[in-house]
């Protein structure tokens, strides 16, 4: 597998902005990851210290140099260093298709921040990863997490049962996907 391409410039529309996760961002990841919300609907650890956050994002940038996941910092405005939650995607070469995952502070929460980071890292797997096929799985109580999936163009598919490991148990999985017709459908539509 080869590296991602580093978006240049950063993915953004003007309101938020992408770019990779740097060491530095591992102050704000733990602070975040201190709202009870993002450690039980993600893969994010309970009780996450600035030194393990750093840790996890020298794995997820290793992970980005085998082409496996790019990971994003998601970032609001023009000041690109005030990090306001992250967005990645995996990548099943196989498949030729990708799981996009995110989470958004939770002062940063209801600004649209998270729907936006999601069109912008969709359009950047379709349009420089060639990639055909995008899910968001979502655990079946994050209601939030749906609704930024549908607001982002993802279709409902359906409810895998006991689909993965979770900490400890098995989980199920509320499914979405999109495709690169979806794209064409929502600019034609009314």
């Amino acid at each position: 597998m080869t590296p991602f391409p580093v978006p240049d410039p950063p993915l953004s529309d003007g309101v938020v902005s992408l770019r990779p996760l740097k060491p530095l961002d591992a102050v704000a990841i733990a602070e975040a990851c201190r709202d009870p919300l993002i450690p039980r609907f993600t893969f994010m650890a309970e009780n996450l210290t600035p030194n393990r956050a750093t840790a996890w994002i020298a794995r997820r940038n290793e992970q980005w140099e085998r082409g496996e996941l790019a990971g994003f910092a998601i970032t609001e405005g023009v000041d690109d260093r005030q990090l306001v939650g992250t967005i990645g995607l995996g990548v099943n070469v196989q498949r030729v298709s990708g799981e996009v995952f995110y989470w958004i502070s939770s002062h940063a929460r209801r600004r649209g921040s998270a729907v936006r980071a999601v069109r912008l890292i969709s359009a950047w797997a379709f349009d420089d990863l060639a990639l055909e096929r995008l899910e968001i799985l979502t655990h079946p109580e994050n209601e939030a997490s749906q609704r930024v999936a549908v607001a982002g163009g993802y279709r409902y598919e359906g409810t895998l049962r006991s689909h993965q490991p979770f900490k400890g148990s098995r989980m199920d999985s509320v499914l979405f996907s999109l495709i690169p017709a979806d794209l064409g459908e929502r600019s034609n539509g009314p």
